[in-house]
């Protein structure tokens, strides 16, 4: 009776599990099943399975089947027919109980909870499919104690095997045997899989192998694998171990060499060439079915993508964007893959420079700019770039490089000449009418969609606005402020950038005094945007040091010509010690002729330069002739003298207290300039003749070094003024960008 029950309890497990109810007409088809799941399962059970068969006899008494509730299947009756005996007895218990201390001593699955007695109201209803500890995979319990002596038929309570699964985690021997009982069923702990892993999908493989990786088996002692050189070795072990088992990688066909399929393996990006070679070459994990495949590999070389359709010197990367990203749309349109995951399960290897970036967000490329810069390497020689002229040019270096190479710019259509998209090219406030035309006919940088940009560019001439709407001498300046602050509202309101940043990443450049008051009717125009101001005051609450940017007041006589005079004389013919010729504008210069004017020979301090004098030596001939060109400011800090002195070889002596010098976050001005005080005008000629003779060549040379970094160009050249402003720009925007 003991064997009967056992049977009997063994076929109610078997139609809850939904498996025998599926070949119920075919006995030998379910023997077939069972025979099938055993072998499957003997590749991954920590111990052996027991798999027991009725005799054929018994497929006479299957029943009718239904469906419960739950929507599982389940059959009535018994497999046994009740007047014939088994030739063939099931397990007893002590059959099972054999595997029970190997089982207990394994370090998974853990040891379970008492498991809840099967009273007899369960006979014909289908077990309950029990969670596991992962929250996805659900199974039903694999087996439960009947001792319940009252509550059944069978007169032995005993625990019975299931006849097809992965044995069940241990039991203790007394429970076993005595049969207790519980009132509740507890929670079964997670399990080894139901079916085997190579016949589960590429997802399920993957989940399958996360949670593996996240319950790895501790290694304490492998000799393959020093501990000390990994954050943790179980689950790099374990990882490894999975990846061996499962991955299956699918290489696209597509592409033609040398850019695809063509393995560089010589040289400082041989990486990437070697990885193709062997992937391509693989056996273990490729596959040539990618409904079979984790991963998909793009078989491209970024050092032949560069070699192919790189123009040296062009500075720009446009073509190698462009043919990636047709690549791209052209296997996202032929294969289902990319756009089953939007690229997730796809890798590329890169060792070139260039690659990685092209491939992040704007934001993403600029919090790497800023690592980049914050760990720049060493500069020790640049043949371009004189390092006592900076104050870091090894960072100034790096950035100025990916700044190239990365930043786009955005410039807004909107706006009608002439205060916008009219350049005014000549005069004391040219800088940014030459901005302008230099930046809205830049191809490198410049992009027409904004959802690629770094920076936006709102062109507008200070100077024109000027012109166009300030009323002379009515001394107000509000229609001014109400035009660029309803400028401003408009393109918030049509386009997603201003909204985005509140203007952070916006800038735009202005020269004429009134460049830092026209943003003052709109809180976030005058707030965040980075201002390029020719008026850098940092007294007057609008200018902000770090952010905005210090830009070179420039005289243009001749924009057809703007680097006409540039020059001057070396040291031994420059006689004169000291030279000022200009309006009485401001608080210092009339303070400076106060106590120079015609009291000192080598102090040439003149207003504007007597005719008389004039007619002997222009000028431009005063200043190429002297060692220290005095640059005091006028009605505001700024003064197109400092630029000229620049032009002119001579070292700029400069008076305005507050004034952020030109370039400021990235010069040493105190290599080539010397910074005087307002309150200090009256020592002017003591603090001159202090500086040693030595200490003034080292200067004056490096004005000269220094001068390339003002010029203007027809066409932008590396390193000049237009570059100058654009990278301090570029700079400013990532010193505001917290990582």
């Amino acid at each position: 009776m003991e064997e009967i029950g056992l049977w009997k309890a063994a076929t109610r497990r078997l139609g809850g599990a939904g498996v025998a109810c599926r070949w119920r007409r075919d006995i030998v088809a379910v023997a077939l099943a069972v025979s099938a799941a055993a072998v499957i399962l003997s590749f991954s059970a920590p111990y052996p399975v027991s798999v027991w068969f009725p005799p054929s006899s018994a497929a006479s008494s299957f029943s009718s089947s239904s469906v419960d509730a739950g929507g599982d299947l389940s059959f009535d009756g018994s497999l046994l027919p009740s007047s014939n005996p088994l030739p063939i007895p099931p397990p007893s218990l002590s059959s099972f109980l054999q595997y029970q201390d190997p089982v207990a001593s394994a370090s998974t699955p853990p040891p379970s909870p008492p498991i809840a007695p099967l009273s007899s109201s369960d006979e014909n209803s289908d077990e309950e499919e029990v969670e596991d500890s992962g929250g996805d995979l659900k199974m039903p319990p694999l087996w439960r104690k009947s001792v319940d002596a009252s509550n059944s038929t069978d007169s032995t309570a005993t625990t019975v095997p299931p006849p097809v699964v992965a044995s069940p985690p241990p039991i203790s021997k007394s429970d076993a045997v005595e049969g207790k009982s519980s009132n509740a069923e507890p929670k079964v702990p997670p399990l080894l899989p139901q079916i085997p892993v190579w016949l589960m999908s590429p997802d399920q493989q993957l989940i399958y192998a996360k949670r593996e990786i996240d319950h790895a088996p501790l290694v304490l002692d492998d000799p393959d694998l020093y501990a000390p050189l990994f954050r943790n070795v179980s689950v790099f072990k374990r990882s490894y171990e999975l990846m061996e088992r499962i991955l299956k990688v699918y290489i696209y066909k597509d592409g033609s060499r040398p850019i695809f399929h063509f393995p560089d393996l010589k040289g400082i990006y041989a990486s990437e060439g070697w990885f193709m070679k062997l992937m391509e070459g693989n056996k273990q994990f490729v596959v040539k079915d990618g409904k079979k495949a984790h991963l998909f590999y793009l078989p491209y070389g970024a050092r032949q993508l560069e070699l192919t359709l790189y123009r040296p010197d062009s500075h720009n990367i446009n073509d190698l964007l462009i043919f990636l990203r047709d690549y791209i749309n052209m296997i996202s349109a032929k294969y289902p893959y990319w756009n089953r995951t939007r690229g997730a399960d796809h890798f590329f290897v890169a060792c070139h420079d260039w690659i990685p970036v092209w491939l992040m967000s704007p934001d993403q490329q600029l919090i790497y700019a800023k690592r980049e810069i914050d760990h720049a390497p060493l500069v020790l020689d640049d043949p371009d770039l004189y390092a006592p002229l900076f104050r870091n040019v090894s960072v100034f270096k790096r950035s100025y490089e990916l700044m190239e190479r990365i930043l786009k710019v955005y410039i807004y259509k909107d706006g009608s000449r002439p205060i916008f998209h009219f350049p005014d090219l000549k005069g004391i406030y040219a800088s940014e009418g030459w901005f302008m035309k230099l930046m809205e006919g830049n191809k490198q940088f410049v992009v027409k969609d904004g959802k690629k940009a770094h920076l936006f560019y709102l062109p507008y001439g200070a100077r024109q606005l000027e012109l166009t709407l300030y009323r002379p001498d009515s001394h107000n300046i509000n229609d001014l402020l109400i035009f660029l602050r309803d400028y401003i509202n408009m393109i918030s309101a049509k386009y997603p950038y201003w909204n985005r940043t509140r203007g952070a990443d916006h800038f735009f450049v202005a020269c004429h005094d009134w460049g830092p008051y026209t943003t003052k009717s709109h809180d976030e125009f005058k707030r965040n945007t980075i201002k390029a101001l020719c008026n850098a005051d940092v007294s007057e609450g609008v200018f902000i040091r770090g952010k905005d940017v210090s830009l070179p007041e420039t005289y243009i006589r001749t924009p057809r010509r703007p680097l006409r005079d540039v020059g001057g004389k070396p040291v031994s013919q420059r006689s004169i010690l000291a030279f000022f010729a200009g309006q009485m504008h401001g608080r210092v210069r009339p303070f400076l002729i106060q106590y120079w004017r015609g009291k000192d020979a080598d102090m040439r301090i003149y207003e504007v330069l007597p005719h008389r004098v004039a007619k002997r030596m222009s000028y431009i001939q005063h200043m190429k002739s002297s060692k220290f060109c005095i640059c005091p400011m006028g009605y505001e800090v700024n003064s197109p003298r400092i630029v000229e002195a620049i032009y002119y070889e001579c070292v700029p002596v400069i008076i305005a207290d507050n004034f952020v010098l030109p370039f400021d976050e990235v010069l040493d001005w105190s290599a080539f300039s010397v910074v005087v005080a307002e309150k200090d005008i009256p020592n002017l000629k003591d603090i001159l003749l202090k500086i040693p003779l030595r200490r003034y060549v080292t200067m004056q040379m490096n004005v000269k070094r220094l001068q390339k970094h003002f010029l203007w160009h027809a066409k932008p050249i590396k390193y000049d003024i237009f570059l100058m402003i654009l990278h301090s720009v570029w700079f400013n925007r990532l010193n505001q960008i917290q990582v």
